[in-house]
Protein backbone atom coordinates (compact mmCIF):
# COMPACT_ATOMS: atom_id res chain seq x y z
CA UNK A 1 0.00 0.00 0.00
CA UNK A 2 1.30 3.88 -0.91
CA UNK A 3 -0.13 6.61 1.13
CA UNK A 4 -0.78 10.41 -0.34
CA UNK A 5 -1.55 13.49 0.69
CA UNK A 6 -4.22 15.64 -0.26
CA UNK A 7 -3.36 19.34 -0.33
CA UNK A 8 -5.46 22.50 -0.37
CA UNK A 9 -5.25 24.20 -3.91
CA UNK A 10 -4.52 27.36 -2.37
CA UNK A 11 -0.78 27.66 -2.64
CA UNK A 12 1.01 30.46 -0.27
CA UNK A 13 3.12 32.80 -1.47
CA UNK A 14 5.80 31.05 -0.11
CA UNK A 15 5.03 28.17 -2.05
CA UNK A 16 3.74 26.16 0.50
CA UNK A 17 0.22 24.07 0.77
CA UNK A 18 -1.80 22.67 3.77
CA UNK A 19 -1.86 19.10 4.12
CA UNK A 20 -5.90 18.17 4.18
CA UNK A 21 -5.90 14.82 4.59
CA UNK A 22 -4.12 11.32 3.74
CA UNK A 23 -4.97 8.35 2.27
CA UNK A 24 -4.14 4.52 1.98
CA UNK A 25 -3.99 3.70 -1.68
CA UNK A 26 -3.02 0.92 -4.51
CA UNK A 27 0.81 1.11 -5.07
CA UNK A 28 0.23 1.63 -8.64
CA UNK A 29 -1.87 4.89 -8.19
CA UNK A 30 0.52 7.70 -8.68
CA UNK A 31 -0.21 11.00 -7.61
CA UNK A 32 0.01 12.64 -10.91
CA UNK A 33 -2.81 9.97 -11.53
CA UNK A 34 -5.28 10.83 -8.61
CA UNK A 35 -4.79 14.40 -9.02
CA UNK A 36 -5.70 14.52 -12.91
CA UNK A 37 -8.70 12.22 -12.61
CA UNK A 38 -9.85 13.76 -9.56
CA UNK A 39 -8.80 18.02 -9.83
CA UNK A 40 -7.39 17.85 -6.28
CA UNK A 41 -3.25 17.91 -5.45
CA UNK A 42 -2.23 14.87 -4.06
CA UNK A 43 1.45 13.88 -3.15
CA UNK A 44 3.07 10.92 -2.03
CA UNK A 45 4.28 10.67 1.42
CA UNK A 46 6.21 7.99 2.83
CA UNK A 47 4.79 6.16 5.98
CA UNK A 48 8.99 5.01 6.74
CA UNK A 49 9.85 8.03 6.73
CA UNK A 50 10.83 10.64 9.95
CA UNK A 51 12.58 13.50 10.59
CA UNK A 52 14.63 12.98 6.83
CA UNK A 53 15.71 9.83 8.09
CA UNK A 54 14.63 6.51 6.62
CA UNK A 55 13.25 3.46 8.91
CA UNK A 56 13.44 -0.08 7.82
CA UNK A 57 9.36 -0.98 7.54
CA UNK A 58 7.63 -2.28 10.74
CA UNK A 59 10.58 -1.62 12.77
CA UNK A 60 12.47 1.36 14.22
CA UNK A 61 15.69 0.99 13.32
CA UNK A 62 17.82 3.03 10.80
CA UNK A 63 17.99 1.58 7.13
CA UNK A 64 20.96 1.57 5.68
CA UNK A 65 19.89 2.52 2.35
CA UNK A 66 18.95 6.16 2.95
CA UNK A 67 18.29 7.13 -0.59
CA UNK A 68 14.53 5.46 0.08
CA UNK A 69 14.07 9.01 2.55
CA UNK A 70 11.50 10.93 1.21
CA UNK A 71 10.08 13.95 1.16
CA UNK A 72 11.12 14.30 5.12
CA UNK A 73 8.31 13.39 7.30
CA UNK A 74 5.33 11.12 6.59
CA UNK A 75 2.84 13.34 5.95
CA UNK A 76 -0.53 14.46 8.27
CA UNK A 77 -3.27 16.51 8.42
CA UNK A 78 -2.54 19.76 8.96
CA UNK A 79 1.42 19.78 8.23
CA UNK A 80 2.53 21.67 5.52
CA UNK A 81 4.19 20.37 2.09
CA UNK A 82 6.33 23.23 0.70
CA UNK A 83 6.60 22.75 -2.93
CA UNK A 84 10.01 24.74 -3.63
CA UNK A 85 12.29 22.17 -1.12
CA UNK A 86 8.99 19.28 -1.99
CA UNK A 87 9.53 18.52 1.61
CA UNK A 88 6.79 17.97 4.11
CA UNK A 89 6.84 19.35 7.83
CA UNK A 90 4.78 20.62 10.66
CA UNK A 91 4.22 24.19 10.99
CA UNK A 92 6.37 26.61 12.95
CA UNK A 93 5.11 26.38 16.80
CA UNK A 94 6.08 29.99 16.96
CA UNK A 95 7.71 32.69 14.34
CA UNK A 96 10.73 32.86 16.25
CA UNK A 97 11.83 29.07 15.61
CA UNK A 98 14.48 27.86 12.91
CA UNK A 99 13.68 24.71 10.26
CA UNK A 100 16.03 22.30 10.04
CA UNK A 101 16.39 21.56 6.28
CA UNK A 102 18.16 18.09 7.29
CA UNK A 103 15.64 17.01 9.83
CA UNK A 104 12.54 18.68 8.20
CA UNK A 105 11.58 19.73 12.27
CA UNK A 106 11.32 23.39 13.97
CA UNK A 107 13.82 23.92 16.85
CA UNK A 108 14.00 26.53 19.44
CA UNK A 109 16.24 29.75 19.16
CA UNK A 110 17.83 28.88 22.45
CA UNK A 111 17.55 25.17 23.73
CA UNK A 112 14.92 23.85 26.39
CA UNK A 113 16.27 23.96 29.55
CA UNK A 114 17.14 20.61 31.53
CA UNK A 115 16.49 21.27 35.47
CA UNK A 116 15.35 19.42 37.74
CA UNK A 117 13.13 19.81 40.95
CA UNK A 118 14.26 18.79 44.69
CA UNK A 119 13.07 15.12 44.29
CA UNK A 120 15.21 14.80 41.13
CA UNK A 121 12.26 14.80 38.62
CA UNK A 122 12.85 17.05 35.06
CA UNK A 123 11.13 21.09 35.50
CA UNK A 124 8.53 21.47 32.79
CA UNK A 125 8.84 23.91 30.76
CA UNK A 126 6.26 25.78 27.83
CA UNK A 127 7.47 28.19 25.12
CA UNK A 128 6.27 31.33 24.57
CA UNK A 129 7.14 34.42 22.83
CA UNK A 130 9.81 36.01 25.82
CA UNK A 131 11.66 32.45 25.82
CA UNK A 132 11.06 29.05 27.81
CA UNK A 133 9.02 29.68 31.14
CA UNK A 134 9.32 27.14 33.76
CA UNK A 135 5.77 25.59 34.48
CA UNK A 136 5.28 25.99 38.23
Amino acid sequence: MAHVAKLDRNQNADGTHTVLNVYTVNDSCTETELSARSGEIYKKTSYNTRSGIYFTPNTNTIDPDQSKAFRGNFASKGMVYDSVKDKFYHPAPHADWTLNETEWQFYAPTPHPETFDENGFPDKYEYTDSGWVKIT
